[in-house]
């Protein structure tokens, strides 16, 4: 199918055969193949959304900050087909389960093992309101973005079910207006009081680079990376699942909102160094905390992205090494398990100029971590994390290097 009423400017950036990688091809025939056999025919439609790393800028989407995330080689994809018939099909491959539910009319939160349908059914919910949801469909969906991990599964999903029901209406949005209905639908239908950056770097972000996104405006800015060989990008999982909705997700936010009133901005974006500390009398100790995190990570991000400009990858990994003793700290979203891995980056750091930085990535309590080196420092920076993490853990951590990708398009059928 081709790309119907889509305009330039539009969602539609790209062509879909920019994306070549031999994962997403494979999961692409995985997901056909697939919907063949559960349903007739093949999909009309597929759409294939990144999951994203963060390379640094943690819970300062929420405070109109800034945050430099990275679209990477992992994907999900909605496939879908119209059908008519009184009711849709929603079947998770992953999960080996089905929803049935009319999609013409409102629907509400799924419970128990339904749940994992609501990020779709909050998307498809903001398209109706839209008219953009006239008819019932058959819709398999797969993934390789891991669950709970912090790389935003719940965001590619999101991305990739608006943009596969919106080419079925022959509608076309804007992307930054894409990420913005995503993230209402996680809001208000899912209740997870996510900010914009998964959504927006899943829809916006650009092989090759990653996305420096100021959350006062809602703009992005392509920063050019450096080669692979020298900026490669190992994602190592400590295996301890988060859920942003039973974390302290919301406690933080709230925490924030309190500290805008101590200083009496309508956001952290507003506040300096020198305001917290001029007041730090007002605050009660974990709200400055919190605050104090929040104001130094966004200038880290400024820091973060001049030295990737002037290819000053060493000062790029003290930044990784800050942030993560900051959330750490000041933030408290930490736990055992990333630090260790950040730990055992840090020995190898201090001793070789080709290891450079490490963080934890995503919301926190648990998830994963991101480790830069150059490509010939891969091997001893992997046998250290897997040798050193099996040893204080019982287990060794999933490490895979993952590559700079773009945001969601539609795939060939």
């Amino acid at each position: 199918m081709g790309l119907g009423g889509c305009l330039p400017g539009s969602v539609w950036l790209l062509p879909s055969h920019v994306m070549q990688l031999a994962d997403l091809e494979k999961l692409h025939e995985r997901a056909v193949e697939a919907f063949a056999a559960r349903f007739t025919g093949k999909p009309s439609v597929v759409a294939a959304a990144p999951g994203r790393v963060n390379l640094i800028g943690e819970h300062t989407d929420y405070n109109l900050g800034l945050s430099l995330p990275i679209a990477i080689d992992r994907y999900t994809l909605v496939a879908l087909q119209p059908v008519d018939e009184d009711c849709s099909t929603l079947f998770s491959l992953d999960f080996d389960h089905a929803v049935r539910v009319d999609l013409r009319s409102a629907v509400t939160p799924r419970t128990g093992r339904d749940r994992w349908s609501n990020y779709m059914l909050g998307v498809v919910e903001q398209l109706r309101s839209r008219g953009m949801i006239d008819r019932n469909v058959n819709l398999l969906v797969t993934s390789d973005v891991p669950r709970g991990s912090g790389l935003s599964s719940s965001a590619a999903l999101e991305v990739a079910t608006a943009a596969a029901f919106m080419d079925l209406a022959q509608q076309a949005m804007e992307r930054t207006d894409l990420a913005r209905l995503c993230r209402a639908a996680e809001n208000d239908f899912v209740g997870v009081p996510c900010g914009l950056m998964d959504q927006l770097c899943s829809a916006a972000a650009r092989k090759g680079k990653a996305s420096l996104i100021d959350f006062r405006t809602e703009e992005v800015q392509q920063v050019d990376l450096p080669e692979p060989g020298k900026l490669t990008i190992l994602i190592s999982n400590t295996g301890v699942k988060h859920s942003l909705g039973t974390s302290a997700y919301a406690e933080r936010k709230r925490q924030c909102e309190t500290a805008c009133h101590v200083l009496g901005v309508n956001s952290l974006r507003d506040a300096t160094p020198s305001d917290l500390l001029k007041n730090k009398d007002k605050f009660e100790e974990t709200i400055f905390n919190r605050a104090w995190h929040v104001v130094g990570e966004n200038a880290r991000v400024s820091m973060a992205v001049q030295a990737l400009q002037t290819g000053d990858l060493a000062s790029l990994g003290r930044l990784l090494f800050q942030s993560h003793y900051s959330l750490r700290d000041q933030y408290e979203v930490s736990c055992p398990e990333l630090d260790s891995l950040v730990d055992l980056v840090k020995q190898l750091a201090d001793d070789d100029e080709e290891i450079y930085g490490a963080r934890m990535t995503g919301a926190g309590f648990g998830g994963c971590t991101l480790t830069v080196c150059s490509a010939a420092a891969l091997p001893r920076v992997t046998e250290h994390l897997r040798h050193g993490f099996k040893q204080q853990w019982g287990r060794e951590p999933g490490s895979r290097v993952v590559r700079s990708g773009d945001g969601v398009r539609l795939l060939e059928q």
